[in-house]
């Protein structure tokens, strides 16, 4: 098989049904094989099935209205995974929480969702008290009553709502997106089926439920009859993680690259887990350094697979690659679309581009996301019929991409990445891709900030690699030979981290807004000295919100670009009476060039009381 082909065929069971009649038949098929295991604990199949079974009943006789979710707020662990399961399993939509969020947002969440029943553990039964709204019953799941029987899980309708996961966007409004059992019992059925799942595998479940991505990782496990494996990485180091993959003989490993970055170089240093067989990277850009990374530290025949998909629509494409495979042109595609979903690439008019052309993801299957929580305009507006008689419904990414030859799709960054920086379009990621490549910087986001004028600003968050120093000055130097001047941030914020939300992913809302300071340049802070030098300095500092500023600063390398250069230039002549082309700063970038250019052009143009008024002050002493 070549690299990047998925593997087998959609297995049978994938394309329609409910969760819990899915999982009641794997429990039927083999009960006393290892379901799930969380540190020394363990259930097979057997017990994880009386476990479901059990809470489902119980669920059913506290008796809340059908149409109100139940949440789950449980740590994540073994008792988590089966009040998610639970819940199904008693027809009722599971609205999984990670009690790790601040409580402000697990309140917001709380009252958003409607929930009738909050199902916890007996340590946090008066922390939710307090936050969730006074009509929720709020139950300690070992004290849930003894129930009278089960409901049968083969009368749950495969179209209904199985499951509510608020995403964790970057402007704090939660959003609810509801799953129906039909497409996620499709989507593990696709990974399934592409992993070529057997009942001998053993995969990591290392999110929590209340992310899309812990959800799949048991759905994909434990609907094939392979053995789930429980660990949460915000508690361990890299080195134990790595002794927990080779103690748990995990051969299918699925986590985010930022923290696949952390281990893989531990792993580069000791034997490789015997076991694994396969790396599963998303949730976020999976770069050509992560290949390289995989190479180094995972030994053959183990493989790597680059997924891409999103909430709306689950996983679309698969890209999978070994030891031998390499990257003609530094970018990892996003893959070969899985079954049933239809990838299309559309212009703004939502027609098909021609090809070979960049165009936006869009996405044409049965097995889609039913919508947004409570937003019934915003639903109908993202997910639109496909214009047939099919019954099937198109959403747009709002990702961009386009088809290599041979029908791998590569993507291309966020829509939404393409940015207006003084009328030039720029791509973020390519930013970031520039950064990367510089040599002591391991970790990159370039976002756009507007300035108090309202004008758009790139600005970088950096981590340096091993405790290495970034100045501002070095990386804006190195990325001008690789962008146009728009592409170069305008500031740097160097980070020991960049911060992420519990599923891994970078917290945008929590990037620090960057310095009005003078940022770390190579050269030394000269102090202006004399009245002509401090009120050009002020100038400086006013056009690029900056300050101190020194005399020997380079203008670029303090953020400065042509559009900066004009407003220096008019500031210089409403101030000091003497014109300066914006071309004139750019050749002469610092205070102390500036000042000998204007003292020049002064004694030149300017009337003898006014030129002798500006040598004045030019000259040495107090301000």
């Amino acid at each position: 098989m070549a690299a990047g082909a998925t593997s087998t065929p959609l297995p049978d069971w994938a394309r329609e049904g409910s969760i819990p009649a899915r999982l009641a038949a794997v429990v039927r098929a083999q009960p006393g094989r290892l379901a799930l295991r969380d540190g020394a604990r363990e259930l097979t199949y057997g017990e994880l099935g009386a476990r479901v079974a059990r809470l489902s009943g119980a669920v059913t006789a506290l008796g809340t209205p059908a149409e109100h979710p139940i949440a789950v707020v449980l740590p994540h662990g073994l008792e988590a995974v089966v009040a998610f399961l639970g819940v199904m399993a008693a027809g009722r939509v599971v609205v999984p929480l990670d009690p790790a969020y601040p409580p402000a947002r697990l309140r917001a969440l709380l009252h958003d969702s409607l929930a009738a029943i909050v199902l916890t553990d007996a340590e946090r039964v008066s922390a939710i008290c307090a936050l969730a709204p006074a009509s929720c019953a709020i139950v300690d799941t070992s004290a849930l009553p003894d129930p009278l029987a089960a409901p049968d899980p083969q009368g749950i309708d495969p179209g209904a709502p199985a499951i509510i996961t608020y995403t964790s966007g970057s402007t704090g409004e939660p959003k609810g997106v509801v799953y129906p059992h039909r497409m996620q019992r499709h989507n593990a059925g696709s990974y399934a089926g592409a992993y070529a799942v057997t009942p001998d595998d053993r995969f990591t479940m290392l999110h929590s439920v209340a992310f899309s991505s812990g959800q799949i990782e048991a759905l994909i496990a434990l609907l094939t009859g392979a053995s789930l494996h429980l660990l949460d990485p915000r508690r361990q180091s890299p080195v134990r993680i790595a002794q927990w993959l080779d103690d748990e003989a995990i051969t299918v490993y699925t986590h985010v690259p930022s923290a696949f970055r952390l281990l893989a170089p531990v792993l580069a240093e000791r034997r490789p887990p015997r076991a694994l067989r396969l790396v599963a990277l998303g949730s976020e850009p999976v770069r050509a350094s992560d290949l390289a990374l995989f190479q180094r530290a995972f030994a053959p025949p183990c493989r790597m697979v680059a997924r891409l998909g999103s909430s709306e629509v689950g996983n679309i494409a698969l890209w999978f690659a070994d030891h031998r495979t390499v990257l003609s042109d530094g970018l990892v595609p996003a893959g070969y679309p899985m079954p049933d979903r239809e990838v299309l690439l559309v212009d703004e008019a939502g027609r098909a581009v021609a090809p070979g052309e960049v165009g936006e993801i869009a996405v044409r299957s049965h097995y889609l996301l039913l919508g947004y929580w409570r937003q019934p305009e915003r639903s109908a507006a993202a997910f639109r019929p496909d214009g047939t008689s099919s019954g099937a419904r198109v959403f747009r990414m709002g990702d961009l991409g386009r088809w290599l030859p041979d029908g791998c799709l590569v993507h291309l960054g966020r829509a939404d990445s393409l940015v207006k920086i003084r009328g030039h379009r720029v791509e973020l990621g390519a930013v970031e891709r520039a950064l990367l490549d510089a040599p002591d910087v391991a970790d990159a986001i370039v976002l756009p900030l507007p300035r108090a004028d309202g004008e758009q600003r790139l600005v970088a968050w950096v981590v340096p690699r091993d405790g290495a120093g970034l100045a501002a000055s070095e990386l804006a130097a190195a990325l001008r030979g690789a962008l146009p001047e728009a592409g170069v941030p305008s500031a740097f914020v160097v980070l020991n981290a960049l911060p992420r939300n519990p599923n891994g992913k970078v917290d945008r809302a929590a990037l620090p807004a960057p310095a009005l300071a003078r940022p770390t340049l190579a050269t030394a802070f000269a102090a202006p000295g004399t009245r002509l030098e401090r009120e050009v300095a002020a100038i400086w500092a006013e056009a690029l919100a900056l300050a101190p500023i020194g005399l020997d600063d380079d203008f670029l390398e303090l953020g400065g670009h042509s559009l900066t250069a004009a407003r220096i230039a008019t500031r210089v002549e409403e101030a000091l009476a003497v014109a300066l082309g914006p071309h004139e700063l750019l050749a002469a970038p610092t205070v102390r060039a500036m000042v000998e250019v204007v003292l020049v052009r002064g004694i030149a143009e300017l009337p003898p009381d006014e030129a002798e008024a500006l040598l004045r002050d030019a000259e040495p002493g107090p301000g």
